[in-house]
């Protein structure tokens, strides 16, 4: 019975951490992608400063904020910067 359950407990433990694993960015890589960098490095010196992140971010921001009331709706946020998601099949 104990060693049913510790193998149980093994294969619990290793479904984990595969799942969280799966869910993370890999190498620490900007979730938005080569592209989403690039637009954020507006000196072009192959970094991104603060001040860059935080223009970058201002700038979606206003282009999410349909209204132009200085916030973000549930709608405004699911639909994002670029339109809404291309719809699952």
């Amino acid at each position: 019975m104990k060693r049913l359950l510790t193998c149980m407990l093994s294969l619990t433990l290793f479904f984990t951490f595969a799942i969280l694993a799966q869910a993370q960015p890999k190498g620490g890589k900007c979730p938005g992608g080569p592209h989403h960098f690039k637009m954020m490095d507006t000196d072009k010196d192959g970094k991104t400063s603060l001040a860059e992140w935080e223009e970058a971010h201002k700038k979606m921001f206003k282009d999410m904020d349909k209204n132009a009331d200085g916030f973000l709706t549930d709608d405004e946020m699911k639909k994002g910067p670029m339109g809404p998601p291309p719809e699952k099949k």
